[in-house]
């Protein structure tokens, strides 16, 4: 703000003099008063300075600090990662997401979801005494989800489905096209919605990608899938995740890059893992990102790409980056 002569108004138009409006703000902070308004401090030999004219000081100097980017954040701000944390389809001004996309990728959740609505279409598919998808249809399903696995005999994986739950990424398809709307249950038979009938009618949209991946990131609970701790932080940090993909992305990185960004942002989540003898706290948080954040979300939605060898399976030594439809789906201000 350009400075005013000692009697002359504002700028910043309150009808007050510069010395008794902002020139005294400006005084207060540039005289290294911060500390001691911080204390408690009210004077020194020119001034008094009213309580209002210390706040109104303190909160320039806390959002500016706020707003500046943290090397420990990968370049976002405190205010950024608030946004992304806590409102993140609500922060236009940090993120973006497109739903004009004319293209979704053929990720292992569409795979699973297109041949989920397929059969509910016409009179649906009956279900279990518990609800369940029957435990043949989730077996014929298998072997086609894991019919490009040479090293695992399909047999073998197969033997292991006796139900629904047992076919974890099935499983998980069922729970969120019931909850995004796209399916639902009627008489013991699994059918389609109109929503579900219209996407098989014109395919999947950009807007029913975003929905089905709000109902995922945001309302689901990750840790369901696996049974471990609960460790929040991991799923509510789906948008920070996305973020250092995008930026770090360009290349195939080893997993434990990621991990290790996780948890210099997120130091606290360590403090949620108890004590045990044949792991640290710092392997099982590495353990439960990986497989929730980058294989069974980044990857499972295509917005990530595994550079591993004939198998679906995820692995700690595996190497990931971004794919061009995280590019274009989400778009970060920062």
């Amino acid at each position: 703000m350009a400075h005013s002569g000692k009697n002359k108004p504002c700028p910043c138009k309150s009808g007050v003099p510069y010395e008794e409006c902002c020139g005294k703000e400006e005084s207060i902070a540039s005289a290294g008063w911060v500390p001691h308004v911080i204390e408690g401090g009210q004077k020194d030999d020119h001034h008094v300075f009213s309580i209002d004219q210390m706040n109104t000081v303190l909160n320039r100097v806390m959002r500016a600090e706020n707003e500046k980017p943290r090397e420990e954040f990968c370049g976002l701000s405190s205010t950024d990662m608030s946004s992304l944390l806590y409102h993140p389809f609500d922060s236009p001004d940090v993120v973006k997401f497109r739903t004009d996309i004319k293209e979704i990728p053929d990720s292992p959740f569409m795979e699973l979801f297109l041949k989920l609505l397929n059969v509910c279409e016409g009179k649906g598919i009956k279900l279990t005494a518990t609800g369940n998808l029957l435990r043949n249809f989730c077996r014929e399903t298998a072997l086609d989800y894991y019919s490009l696995d040479k090293i695992y005999d399909d047999k073998f994986i197969v033997r292991f489905i006796t139900s629904e739950t047992n076919f974890d990424e099935l499983h998980t398809v069922n729970i969120i096209s019931k909850m995004a709307g796209y399916t639902r249950k009627y008489r013991g038979r699994l059918l389609l919605t109109k929503k579900g009938q219209q996407v098989l009618k014109k395919g999947i949209s950009g807007k029913d990608f975003l929905n089905i991946f709000r109902k995922y990131s945001f309302e689901f609970n990750w840790a369901y899938r696996d049974r471990g701790e609960d460790l929040r932080i991991v799923q509510t940090a789906f948008l920070f995740t996305l973020f250092i993909l995008k930026k770090y992305g360009d290349i195939f990185r080893e997993t434990a890059f990621y991990n290790g960004l996780f948890l210099k942002a997120f130091p606290m989540s360590l403090n949620e893992i108890p004590e045990r003898d044949y792991s640290s706290p710092e392997e099982d948080v590495s353990s439960r990102y990986s497989m929730r954040s980058l294989e069974r979300f980044a990857w499972f939605f295509g917005l990530a790409d595994f550079n591993v060898s004939k198998r679906k399976f995820f692995r700690a030594t595996c190497q990931i980056k971004k794919t061009s439809f995280l590019d274009d789906f989400i778009k970060f201000y920062k």
